[in-house]
């Protein structure tokens, strides 16, 4: 289940309780994941762990990556 404080940093989080729109569009729909996230500018081997986040969580200057397609 996911909660909106789940959101919290995600671009889209501005949505969520913003004066006149109750929430994300993706909120409803929204599935949390493990994703490894990766700075634009770093490069592999990603040794970070992963986190679950929001399957749609977008952070700019990121990417987010399943750990199972990291090698």
């Amino acid at each position: 289940m996911i909660i909106k404080a789940d959101c919290v940093g995600c671009r889209s989080d501005f949505y969520n309780n913003h004066p006149g729109i109750e929430e994300c569009w993706s909120f409803k729909g929204a599935k949390m994941e493990l994703r490894k996230e990766v700075h634009i500018h770093q490069v592999p081997p990603w040794t970070q762990k992963a986190k679950l986040i929001p399957h749609c969580y977008y952070a700019p200057g990121y990417i987010y990556v399943a750990p199972d397609r990291v090698r």
